[in-house]
């Protein structure tokens, strides 16, 4: 997500200069650089795209649509007006920009600037995935330094690169690879089936749907 901010016209006998620019946005923090304005009312456009899923997602895959529903000025500066209208809809990978039309305050103006966007935390989870775990039959292994927390939109889909030695042999067959539930798996990089009959047969690209709520557990995958 990428923000930029225009050139504020001037007006004499008032000035507002803003130091930094904080974005928050998914419990995410972006920031910009300052601006400086001789005029009261103001406009600060930020272009936005959703990557919501991923940018490394294979073609035929697509995230989920992301809707923006609110966006917050803090104190001392008031929020106006946006266009497009709230809630506004961006679909995966396509871009708006957001134009904010804000008032400063009173009297000259010398500090930051806080924007919140969707600050509703009924559309995000949090995933604690305290380890990655390999299986196939009856054999289990558990990957070392495979914890990971991760803050998503429900039903995003993220990407997990795996070397499968531990429990791969060369020549071995594989019908398919998916995951335990509350996880799905969209798509895998190689294709299944495949056969392990070269080095970089080992290294596989899963492409995980994350679940509707909050998780705390293991990753399993399951290897056929």
């Amino acid at each position: 997500m990428q923000f930029s901010i225009p050139f504020i016209s001037k007006k004499k006998g008032y000035k507002v200069t803003i130091t930094n620019i904080s974005i928050r946005f998914m419990g995410a923090v972006h920031g910009i650089p300052g601006i400086t304005s001789e005029k009261q009312v103001f406009y600060v456009n930020i272009p936005f795209q959703n990557k919501m899923g991923s940018n490394l997602l294979p073609d035929d895959l697509k995230g989920p649509s992301m809707t923006v529903k609110e966006i917050k000025i803090t104190p001392p500066f008031k929020l106006l007006e946006v266009s497009p209208k709230l809630p506004s809809e961006v679909k995966f990978m396509d871009k708006a920009v957001f134009k904010l039309k804000v008032e400063g305050p009173s009297v000259n103006y010398e500090g930051p600037m806080s924007i919140n966007m969707n600050e509703e935390p009924a559309d995000n989870i949090g995933l604690n995935i305290r380890a990655i775990v390999l299986s196939k039959g009856s054999q289990r292994v558990v990957l070392e330094n495979s914890s990971m927390r991760l803050s998503l939109q429900k039903g995003q889909i993220f990407k997990t690169e795996l070397q499968m030695f531990n429990i791969l042999k060369y020549n071995d067959s594989i019908t398919r690879v998916k995951v335990a539930p509350p996880f799905t798996v969209e798509s895998t990089d190689p294709a299944f089936p495949t056969t392990v009959n070269k080095q970089d047969s080992y290294v596989m690209k899963i492409y995980v749907k994350a679940p509707d709520s909050n998780y705390t557990g293991d990753l399993e995958v399951i290897v056929e």
